[in-house]
């Protein structure tokens, strides 16, 4: 069964909340997950990160007050259409707008609801163009892939024009992490990572995975990498990679700071925080305690 596909264009300009709401509440509970395709050209990565927060904050705020699971997956995709899209797949888009032709017959559902503007974005200083860098590079545990990760990883994939770097933290550096007794093994958020990677790569892309042993990983012996990744909760360790590359003689890379949910910060929203790995693992260590 395919997943149920909403279809919006303008997300930068308007505010989709009331679009999602009705259309989460269509979506069946035997579903697997939900995609997103945005038909519109998105030029930087300030503009992706504003959506992309935007997006997964609306549908899961739904999806959560529907009783879904928080690890009911969903999947954005931007300047490019999914490969895996089938025939007669559910897909669901804003009265008056178009579908891209290159989607195959499905079964288009149309939903009249009003949409509001948004305010107009501020220019950010670090902001990258689209496929502007060719090597990109982001690190994280990836533990129980959530939100949050899919924004890391859809930013890095975004940068760059050709290579992207996926650092994911090995296992001595997680013991004194809570829940470390559930924390999925190496392999498994590897494979997790990257399965969401080659849904949303952009064509002429490759990809690279390297176990984290230290906070730099691979951009301490990387020197072709132009561009780093983090969340607001890693900023400094940005700067830390920059200083031990400078020592190294490496050019020193851009930091692009992704504003993400789940992470282990407060939130005004009191589903947020069940999102990031700590509170996935606590939830699957106490179902496996009872």
């Amino acid at each position: 069964m395919s997943n149920p596909l909403f279809v919006i264009q303008s997300p930068q300009a308007y505010d989709y909340t009331a679009f999602f709401d009705l259309a989460v509440s269509k979506v069946s509970p035997s579903a697997n997950g939900l995609d997103v395709l945005v038909t519109s050209a998105i030029e930087n990565s300030t503009q992706l990160n504003i959506l992309l927060s935007a997006i997964y904050t609306q549908i899961r705020a739904k999806l959560v007050a529907l009783k879904f699971p928080y690890t009911f997956p969903i999947d954005v995709y931007v300047n490019r259409v999914p490969k895996t899209v089938a025939h007669n797949t559910p897909v669901f888009h804003l009265d008056g707008e178009t579908v891209p032709e290159e989607l195959p017959n499905m079964n288009l559902i149309s939903l009249k609801v009003d949409i509001l503007p948004l305010a107009h974005e501020k220019h950010d200083p670090s902001s990258i163009r689209f496929l502007s860098v060719h090597t990109s590079a982001v690190g994280g545990t990836f533990d129980h892939l959530h939100d949050g990760h899919k924004i890391l990883l859809s930013m890095t994939a975004f940068a760059a024009r050709e290579r992207i770097i996926i650092g994911v933290t090995g296992p001595e550096l997680l013991q004194n992490k809570k829940y470390a007794s559930v924390i999925q093994p190496l392999d498994v958020r590897v494979k997790n990572a990257c399965k969401f990677l080659q849904k949303i790569m952009y064509p002429g892309q490759m990809y690279e995975v390297y176990e984290m042993k230290d906070v730099c990983g691979p951009t301490a012996f990387l020197p072709d990498i132009d561009a780093l990744i983090v969340s607001e909760e890693t900023f400094k360790g940005g700067n830390y990679v920059n200083d031990r590359r400078a020592e190294r003689g490496f050019p020193v890379l851009s930091i692009v700071c992704a504003k993400v949910i789940g992470g282990n910060g407060s939130s005004s929203n009191n589903w947020e925080g069940k999102l990031s790995s700590t509170e996935l693992r606590k939830l699957e260590y106490e179902s496996s305690n009872h």
